[in-house]
C-alpha cells in the first residue's frame, strides 16, 4: 500500500505498527469475497479491499444499532445491494500494467455472483488520470466532491 499510494499528495507511508493495528482492527471484519489481490512471485503488486454497503442499512436504522438497527446491518453484510470501494492500489512500478482492469474484473465477477449490481468509489483524487479512467467505461455519475481550503495565519 506504501508503494502505490507513494505519489499521491496528502498520503503519508504507514509503519509497521499501523499496519498491524489497522490489520488487527479491520480484517476480521471484512468478507474475504470482496478482497481481490493480484501477485507476481508471490509478491502483492495490486489490491482491491471493498465491503458491502452499510448506507440503506444505516438509514433504515434510523442511525442506530440498538435496540433492532442491527438487524438491518446484519442483512446488509448477508445479501448486499452494493458494494463500498474502501481501497484500491496498484504497486508503482505496475500501474500502467493493466492490473486495475485486473481487479475489476474479478470483483465484478463475484459481485455478479452476488446479485450486486453497484459500487460506490471512496475518494479520487481529480488529479489522478490513471484512476478516474479505469472508470470510462462504466455507467457512472459523479455525485459527491470533496474540498479542503487552507488559510494561513
Amino acid at each position: 500500500m506504501n508503494d502505490a499510494f507513494q505519489l499521491l499528495p496528502y498520503v503519508s507511508a504507514l509503519n509497521d505498527k499501523m499496519i498491524k493495528y489497522y490489520s488487527d482492527k479491520y480484517f476480521n471484519i471484512l468478507n474475504p469475497k470482496f478482497i481481490k489481490v493480484v501477485t507476481k512471485d508471490n509478491e502483492p503488486i495490486g489490491f482491491f479491499v471493498g465491503l458491502p454497503s452499510l448506507s440503506k442499512a444505516m438509514q433504515k436504522a434510523k442511525g442506530s444499532l440498538f435496540p433492532f438497527g442491527f438487524i438491518h446491518v446484519l442483512k446488509a453484510l448477508k445479501k448486499p445491494e452494493a458494494i463500498d470501494m474502501l481501497l484500491t492500489g496498484v504497486t508503482q512500478q505496475y500501474q500502467n500494467a493493466g492490473i486495475a482492469a485486473i481487479l475489476i474484473s474479478e470483483l465484478q465477477e463475484e459481485m455478479i455472483k452476488q446479485g450486486i449490481t453497484t459500487m460506490e468509489t471512496t475518494g479520487i483524487f481529480e488529479t489522478n488520470p490513471n484512476v478516474i479512467n479505469n472508470w470510462k467505461n462504466f455507467d457512472h455519475i459523479q455525485h459527491k466532491r470533496r474540498r479542503c481550503y487552507y488559510k494561513e495565519i
